[in-house]
């Protein structure tokens, strides 16, 4: 694992996949359902680079805290990634706490510049008394506000008037530099600050591939917020160590369609989601026929008795495995087509996972791989796949 920092991981991914999609962002508007809009991973490069450009051109340097307030997106990938080459260190918060939870965050942070959404967020931030020296726009404009577009054109014109710029600014980032501050509540309190390295996360990510084969071939759904770790590092930077593409959602209540049309590989949420998708699934087959009820339940019963052999290591009997198959062909496959039908990785994490839920999926063919770990160090452990 070389120390680098993450400017450099992406460099490296760039070198071997240039022109192959790096992230999908759905394209809203009447009509545009599971419409995206593709990058490619040189544009997300040349967006970092212009966004690190832009914020010197503000005074922004090595060192300086930029605060996102923004939901996932291929826009905030691209100014989080921007801001972290620039030297700088990216702190997202949780888009859904309360504007004015985030007064006292923001103030002990000391933000040089606060990203958000859109101006409705803004106003929302501003009127609940959140106070920055500069503002950007994600999208769309408001007075007093910076937005995306024109503080890459700035970054674009400071790297043509001053060729060489942008690799200036890099030289002077090292893997020791810090790149997040996360802004975490861990269990449960006052948000407390943890601070990563560029070393740290790189390391983190560069564990990735032992545990998880990902590829360019492969793609995942990105629903959770950015604030997290877990987000942040295994649904962030891994997918760019790893050259696998991303799609970001519209929100969970459209993710079962999402999941459906995107049809990922890989796919990491918290027992919350494993669990709405498990009561679906549970209310749905409430609704059916009594002969449906009885193959359904028949089915899962095989399932977690195999998976009970299975746990002991004991081998499963002839005929078991002849009526899995049958139970895998006529129920459990289309139970697995909810989630797309081509997912090899299923991981939860963030909190702890139910022992009945970890069996219910195991039991249909799908075996979530639970991980762990703490803001301060990262993903620590994962359950082999």
């Amino acid at each position: 694992m070389a120390r680098r920092t993450l400017y450099t991981v992406l460099e490296e991914t760039v070198a071997r996949y240039g022109s192959a999609p790096a992230m999908y962002q759905p394209v809203g508007g009447k009509g545009a359902a599971g419409k995206y809009r593709s990058y490619t991973w040189v544009e997300y490069k040349q967006a970092a680079e212009e966004v690190a450009c832009g914020l010197r051109e503000f005074g922004i340097g090595k060192g300086d805290i930029v605060a996102l307030h923004a939901e996932a997106s291929a826009s905030f990938y691209m100014v989080d990634l921007g801001i972290v080459s620039n030297g700088s260190i990216a702190a997202a918060l949780y888009t859904s706490l309360p504007p004015s939870d985030h007064v006292r965050t923001v103030a002990a942070a000391a933000p040089k510049a606060l990203v958000v959404d859109d101006a409705k967020v803004l106003n929302s931030l501003r009127e609940a008394g959140v106070q920055c020296p500069l503002w950007i726009l994600l999208s769309g404009e408001a007075e007093g506000a910076v937005t995306l577009e024109s503080l890459r054109q700035r970054g674009r014109k400071a790297m043509a008037d001053t060729p060489g710029l942008f690799q200036r600014i890099h030289a002077e980032v090292t893997p020791d530099d810090y790149a997040i501050l996360y802004m975490t509540s861990g269990a449960t309190g006052e948000p407390k600050m943890g601070l990563a390295t560029h070393w740290n996360v790189a390391a983190n990510v560069d564990m990735g591939p032992h545990v998880l084969p990902l590829g360019p071939e492969d793609s995942t759904l990105v629903f959770l917020p950015s604030a997290h770790i877990a987000q942040r590092v295994v649904i962030e930077f891994l997918p760019m160590r790893c050259g696998t593409p991303v799609y970001f959602s519209e929100g969970l209540t459209k993710l079962p369609g999402e999941l459906r049309n995107v049809k990922p590989t890989f796919l990491l949420a918290p027992p919350r989601v494993w669990e709405r998708m498990y009561a679906s699934i549970s209310t749905e087959i409430k609704k059916r026929p009594a002969l449906v009820r009885r193959l359904f339940y028949t089915a899962l019963g095989l399932g977690l008795r195999a998976s009970r052999l299975r746990q002991e290591g004991k081998p499963t009997p002839a005929w078991m495995d002849r009526s899995l198959a049958l139970a895998n062909k006529v129920v459990f496959h289309k139970i697995r087509e909810r989630l797309g039908g081509r997912l090899k990785v299923a991981a939860s994490g963030a909190a702890p996972l139910s022992r009945d839920l970890a069996q219910f999926f195991e039991a249909i063919g799908l075996p979530l791989i639970e991980g762990y770990g703490l803001t301060e160090g990262g993903v620590a452990t994962l359950n082999p796949i």
